[in-house]
């Protein structure tokens, strides 16, 4: 598409306040270079770009995170929320006449008509993000596998979770709630739906409530038929995509509860065993009891939905559960929402003794972790984490990366040693981010 020159110069402005930012390192930001991202962020929006907006207001929400010690504040979201401000900002300011549509985003994603669709309900997940929003999104399915979402997020802590789970909303003439539309069944007429999966209103919509379906159940069953490889093919394929269809990076297991650690529950599936995880820490959301709970029974047999943590081999974030072996209230339809429903111990059988494997404990290092430490490093510290004075680490790190046969990373680690700056923290990012996928892609099935 053609870029516009009001479009150019907010993507310059936005350049040098992360790239100010990178100088002073983000413990050192004041609040005026706090204020100088989200003037960039403000320009960016009103030249329209919409994804430069995004990467600069998140990153701003990030830093104020960071200096008002909140405990959600996480160092690797603010890498990478500076790393996608950092990379759409160069590919814009540094284009020509033309850039692709996807370097610039949408502000709001386009609902079209896409006809008749019947759906079944699948499951409902708590979203309480960093940046302020929280609320619940329900997953449907049809009949031929596709996944769409239907959501309720909107300014609010992790409380307004429960709110929008059990508070009716509007679709068409139908009056609904998340907590039943996750186990109901769908049918829609003139259906409104965005690229991504996320289904709209519209005036032409006709909706009507049905009977749901169980998972174990055509067409919901037909998900957990797909084989484990081939669902993490397709999470690991829209890693860091902004057209994500609603479901791509979920997956569908059948596993059986093998005991816990101290920090996640233990799931067995045939030859392998599995570290199911909590998707979120905030005691608002029931994630962590019910994975206490859960623990207790082992050798329950349990289908499950949840997300591949890319970053931890053979973990999954865990967002619902079901199965014949729990004795739920009837209109939780034998499945349960980790985050807004609670369990209870009568809820589930007695634990036996497990005669299944062992977690394993095996994992290798990360040969990349030098260069993503001295990244987070220069990132907090600034240029003057890469002063002579700090020659000698640096010289470490790249001696390591060159002993793992990882030149290019060593190479990158050095430019930034000698000349550090955002171009050669940005290459370094990339090069990083590229890196650990295949890596880590490769570590998760052991």
């Amino acid at each position: 598409m053609k870029l516009k020159p009001k479009q150019r110069e907010a993507a310059d402005e936005a350049w040098q306040a992360a790239s100010r930012l990178l100088d002073v390192g983000a413990q050192g930001a004041s609040l005026v270079l706090i204020a100088e991202v989200q003037r960039a962020t403000h320009s960016a929006r009103v030249a329209g770009l919409h994804r430069l907006a995004g990467a600069g207001g998140r990153t701003a929400q990030q830093l104020s995170g960071l200096h008002a010690a909140r405990p959600e504040f996480r160092l690797a979201a603010l890498a990478a929320d500076l790393h996608q401000l950092l990379l759409v900002a160069h590919a814009i300011r540094t284009a020509s006449d033309e850039v692709d549509a996807r370097w610039v985003g949408e502000a709001r994603r386009g609902y079209t008509e896409i006809g008749d669709l019947r759906l079944w309900g699948l499951f409902t997940e708590a979203v309480a993000s960093a940046s302020g929003y929280a609320g619940a999104v329900t997953y449907l399915a049809a009949e031929d596998g596709s996944v769409w979402s239907l959501g309720d997020i909107a300014p609010g802590d992790a409380g307004r979770c429960r709110w929008a789970y059990v508070t009716p909303f509007e679709l068409a003439e139908v009056s609904l709630t998340h907590r039943a539309l996750g186990r109901a069944g769908l049918r829609l007429e003139h259906a409104t739906a965005a690229a991504n999966g996320r289904l709209g209103s519209g005036r032409r919509v006709i909706a009507e409530l049905n009977d749901g379906g169980a998972w174990s159940e055509a067409p919901l069953a037909n998900l957990w038929a797909a084989p484990l490889r081939a669902q993490l093919d397709r999470a690991w394929s829209v890693r860091d995509e902004e057209a994500r269809r609603a479901g791509d990076d979920l997956v569908f297991l059948r596993a059986t509860v093998a005991g816990a650690t101290r920090d996640a529950l233990l799931l067995w599936l045939p030859e392998l065993v599995l570290r199911a995880v909590a998707p979120s820490a905030h005691t608002e959301l029931a994630y962590r009891h019910n994975l206490q709970l859960l623990s207790r029974a082992v050798g329950l047999d349990l289908l499950v939905v949840g997300r591949a943590a890319y970053a931890r081999p053979r973990t999954v974030q865990l967002l619902a559960v079901g199965g014949d072996g729990f004795t739920l209230p009837p209109d939780w339809q034998g499945r349960v929402n980790l985050g807004l429903d609670r369990l209870q111990a009568a809820h589930l059988p007695a634990g036996r003794p497990s005669a299944l494997p062992a977690e394993r404990t095996d994992a290798a290092p990360d040969p990349l972790l030098p260069l993503a430490r001295r990244l987070e490093h220069v990132l907090l510290g600034g240029r003057t984490t890469a002063s002579s004075a700090a020659t000698s680490g640096f010289l470490r790190d790249e001696a390591k990366l060159a002993d793992s046969q990882l030149p290019t990373a060593a190479a990158l680690l050095r430019r930034l040693r000698e000349a550090p700056s955002a171009e050669a923290w940005l290459a370094a990012r990339v090069y990083l981010a590229a890196a650990q996928a295949s890596l880590q892609r490769e570590a998760w099935l052991g």
